[in-house]
């Protein structure tokens, strides 16, 4: 008996080892920078469940991507296979491969972007999770395809596609617009236009920070050349379709000779009839201007602000005055804090 439990439980163990030495060995994907076509080549191959159509496409895929690879230094190489690496490992698969390679093709493939591949490629040096690539990925189409800077149902920030722009890594990926360009801000109804402006929109924070430009008060029914302010600095959140700015020189031929300095605020709120909106806006810094003939026989003096096309004031630490005249003599003066 003791010899049959001995032989029962040597097969056991003969069996165990056996099927532990047949276990197949893990096939973990990794790239090389010198076979790196090839073996992405091969790696869409193995994608379960792919049709003639998506290999033909993939196919097709890696013809196009050949030519940007061999134009491609080293250095940009192996921070092409470290990315890929880092995409398996987070179990990307081959639908993020593959827009990994059509990403590279529109960054490489334009003179938009003043051959800016390699900081494009370094905006991806810190990004270790999945979603954080086909984010980067997207973006990136949306930038180079669409001139779109940031899309959601409430704010949309563009620009025309044929600007010109560069990525740059800082402390966060940045793309920066050093040549003079028209910005588009506002909704799918509605848009606003800073014209001539530069600047750069830090991707992480959704921010954008702007360097000059102009911006009117067309769409509240006044002529592009009576009414407009010129920006110096300014920055927007481009999750909204708004913005303020500092010390800009405001010019409107109808009540001023020269431009004056204020702060102007703007905002697209939705289309509207032109006498209903109260955007752009600007403030005056300056309290005591005296404006002759504001209406027929009426002197103001005061403030200076404008909510859309209406001249209005509204300053709760200076107050305003109106003067009357009858028959070209002074007789009565109206002060307040808020006139409209």
């Amino acid at each position: 008996m003791k010899r049959l439990s001995l032989m029962l439980c040597l097969t056991g163990v003969l069996f165990f080892c056996t099927l532990h030495a047949q276990k197949p060995k893990s096939t973990a994907v990794s790239f090389t920078a010198v076979n790196y076509t090839s073996e992405i080549s091969a790696f869409f191959e193995q994608e379960k469940n792919a049709d003639k159509d998506k290999m033909s496409e993939y196919a097709k895929l890696i013809s196009d991507y050949t030519s940007q690879w061999n134009g491609m230094t080293p250095g940009m190489r192996e921070q092409v296979v470290e990315i890929s690496n880092t995409i398996v490992k987070q179990k990307g698969r081959q639908p993020e491969i593959s827009d990994f390679l059509k990403a590279q093709i529109l960054v490489r493939g334009t003179d938009k972007t003043f051959g800016s591949f390699d900081e494009w490629l370094k905006c991806l040096s810190k990004t270790k999770k999945l979603k954080d690539f086909e984010k980067w990925f997207g973006f990136t189409t949306n930038l180079i395809e669409y001139g779109i800077i940031y899309s959601s149902k409430t704010s949309q920030w563009e620009f025309n596609k044929s600007s010109s722009y560069r990525f740059k890594m800082q402390d966060q990926p940045t793309v920066v617009f050093d040549k003079s360009f028209e910005l588009y801000y506002g909704t799918e109804k509605e848009k606003g236009t800073v014209f001539g402006t530069t600047g750069t929109f830090y991707y992480s924070d959704n921010k954008w920070i702007g360097h000059g430009g102009r911006v009117d008060w067309s769409r509240t029914g006044l002529s592009a050349n009576e009414c407009w302010a010129k920006l110096q600095d300014y920055e927007a959140n481009t999750k909204f379709p708004k913005f303020s700015a500092d010390s800009v020189e405001f010019v409107n031929q109808r009540y001023f000779k020269t431009p004056i300095m204020g702060r102007l605020e703007e905002h697209i709120t939705g289309v509207m009839d032109e006498d209903k909106y109260v955007f752009p806006k600007f403030r005056s810094y300056k309290k005591n201007f005296v404006l002759s003939g504001i209406l027929p026989d009426v002197d103001y003096s005061g403030s200076f602000m404008m909510n859309g096309n209406k001249f209005i004031t509204s300053d709760a630490t200076s107050a305003a005055s109106l003067i009357f005249y009858r028959n070209k003599q002074r007789f009565m003066t109206v002060t307040a804090y808020k006139f409209t």
